[in-house]
């Protein structure tokens, strides 16, 4: 018996932890009114707001409860605004806006997921429940094939699952969180102030958190977006690998705009044909 109980071998724990001493709102007074003050200071990079995304270690340990503190007191999009102003004043190449994980960027991304979760779950979901309920083969690299695979029968089911979310996509405009909405009008305004010569900007300064940072992100990993709690096997791990990469280039107006030979894969050139058509971009 001890010689069985031996051989299960030995668990290690790691164990963290943290004790957090809450005041009343009342302690909290000075320190929201200057964050709350931030976006009408100038510059930008003298507030109370960017001082703390530079100083604290883990950016997300600041952006969290700076979206939370905005949002509630009804000043996100002003905000929002003011630091995305700053960021893409400073912008040389266009390929680049709110690519890198800024403050700012990583606020929006926090403001999405805490308004927009019932807008993703309604975009998503029905089209996620078909493809774990059906799992059909998608993959269309032939070096991935399994024996007795088609690659034309898996392309067909692939091309058809794109279109079921793109048009979910695409007619959920209407649907699309009022605060989002705001934020991404304000994002267009800029794009337009600063970049008036280059049309495609006031677009992909949207469709960059919209397709790349909201949708995609979702459609690789719905369990952690609370879109399932299907178990995902490999097979539909990669089809929904497939569906993410191409719902990135249909964001990505840059490389929907250039030749199909900038796509890494090429076996996802057809696939990027058949989506990335005048109708999706515009």
């Amino acid at each position: 018996g001890k010689h069985q109980r031996a051989d299960l071998g030995t668990l290690r724990l790691n164990i963290y932890y943290t004790s957090d001493h809450v005041f009343s709102s009342q302690s909290y007074d000075s320190l929201r009114n200057l964050i709350l003050q931030s976006t009408g200071v100038e510059p930008i990079t003298s507030s109370v707001a960017w001082l703390l995304g530079e100083v604290v270690p883990q950016k997300q340990d600041v952006v969290q409860p700076l979206t939370r503190v905005f949002l509630h007191h009804g000043q996100v999009v002003p905000f929002v605004s003011a630091f995305a102003r700053h960021e893409i004043s400073k912008i040389t190449d266009t390929n680049t806006i709110f690519r890198g994980n800024t403050l700012v960027s990583k606020c929006i991304d926090e403001l999405m997921k805490l308004v927009g979760h019932h807008y993703l779950r309604s975009t998503l979901k029905p089209t996620l429940d078909l493809i774990f309920r059906e799992r059909k083969p998608c993959e269309i690299d032939p070096t991935k094939l399994q024996q007795g695979e088609s690659r034309e029968a898996n392309l067909t089911n692939l091309k058809e699952y794109i279109s079921l979310i793109l048009k979910a996509i695409i007619n959920s405009a209407l649907n699309c969180p009022p605060v989002m909405c705001q934020i991404f009008s304000e994002l267009k305004e800029l794009a337009n102030t600063y970049f008036p010569n280059e049309r495609e900007v006031r677009y992909s300064v949207i469709s960059g958190f919209v397709f790349l940072r909201f949708f995609a992100p979702a459609i690789l990993y719905p369990k952690l977006f609370d879109l399932t709690t299907e178990q995902i096997d490999s097979s539909t791990h990669r089809t929904l690998t497939l569906l993410s990469k191409t719902v990135q280039s249909v964001g990505n107006l840059v490389s929907s705009r250039t030749s199909h030979h900038n796509f890494r894969e090429s076996y996802m050139r057809e696939v990027f044909g058949h989506c990335v058509t005048d109708k999706h971009v515009e």
